[in-house]
């Protein structure tokens, strides 16, 4: 059986750490080594970690002395991997117990691919909802047999829960990793990532939801918080990066049209894609801005029901 990376970037952790660590060690696929760095952490983080690797020694625990960062742990553990396949683990995360036996069998049987991916599902407060636009069945993903068919998939779908899917470790090196770049507040990009992967392979899908995403409430309570003008220091600073996110749009629009221009496609498959770009960049501002006026409104409920 072939050896597979986990990498764990984690930063002060502790509340799910357990659970995800231990979806992950009851995969039914066991030849995997679990590579964790702790960012230098201020809760029982590493106490946890180390409880851990004296139970199982496929753990790899790694302590840092000086903070790197969230990208830049997020590439530690990448280069900690030695192995053919790698897959990044939030240390919020969850996994059906079949997610590497069957991601693994089908990156294995199409050479091609460079990436193998599943439906998810996201988790918040114990409860698991689908997000439908990025949840597909067989007819909508059978068209992924070309990297051009993959990449334009992930350009329409924007699914960011692609990025926590098993990838061939070598391509993953070749593009540099996490995508890590001058943008304010985040500095990285998700989907850069895997919009760079995306040009070196086409990818495969399992329609079987196999991931659960943990979501912390930021996104899903965001009109509740508002209306009911709760702004706590985490609120706030969550409301700034919400607010530069047209910014991140920029750089993730211009990039992705740069690596177009210098990738391996023809002329004809980089005007499509460079389209299709410009078109999902619109609307993603557009729903940013409908996002506002809902956020404004709510706040205004809020003022109103407090007179």
């Amino acid at each position: 059986m072939e050896l597979i990376s986990i990498g764990m970037p984690t930063y002060n952790g502790n509340r799910y750490l357990r659970a995800t660590i231990n979806s992950l060690l009851a995969q039914t696929y066991k030849n995997f080594e679990l590579i964790i760095s702790d960012d230098n952490s201020t809760d029982r983080t590493a106490a946890i970690c180390q409880e851990f690797t004296k139970k199982d020694r496929r753990i790899i625990f790694i302590q840092q002395k000086k903070r790197l960062g969230f990208a830049r742990n997020f590439n530690f553990v990448l280069q900690k991997a030695g192995t053919p396949y790698f897959l990044w683990a939030g240390q919020d995360d969850l996994w059906d117990k079949n997610y590497i036996k069957i991601l693994l069998q089908l990156l294995e049987s199409n050479p091609d691919a460079v990436s193998a991916v599943s439906n998810y599902q996201n988790l918040f407060e114990g409860k698991k909802y689908t997000v439908k636009k990025h949840n597909f069945n067989e007819q909508e993903t059978n068209n992924l047999n070309r990297t051009v068919n993959s990449l334009l998939h992930f350009i329409i779908t924007n699914n960011l829960s692609y990025f926590y899917g098993l990838h061939k470790t070598a391509v993953l090196k070749r593009i540099g990793g996490y995508q890590i770049d001058s943008r304010p507040f985040f500095k990285s990009s998700d989907y850069l990532t895997i919009f760079r992967l995306l040009t070196q392979g086409r990818m495969v899908f399992s329609h079987k939801t196999l991931f659960f995403k943990r979501e912390t409430g930021m996104f899903t309570r965001r009109f509740t918080l508002l209306e009911k003008r709760r702004f706590t220091k985490k609120v706030r600073a969550a409301i700034i990066r919400y607010l530069s996110l047209p910014l991140s749009f920029v750089y993730d629009a211009l990039l992705s049209i740069r690596y177009m221009v210098f990738s391996h496609f023809s002329t004809w498959q980089k005007v499509v894609l460079i389209v299709n770009i410009a078109i999902f960049y619109l609307r993603r501002n557009f729903e940013f801005l409908l996002s506002i006026l809902q956020g404004i409104w709510y706040l205004i409920k809020g003022i109103i029901r407090s007179l």
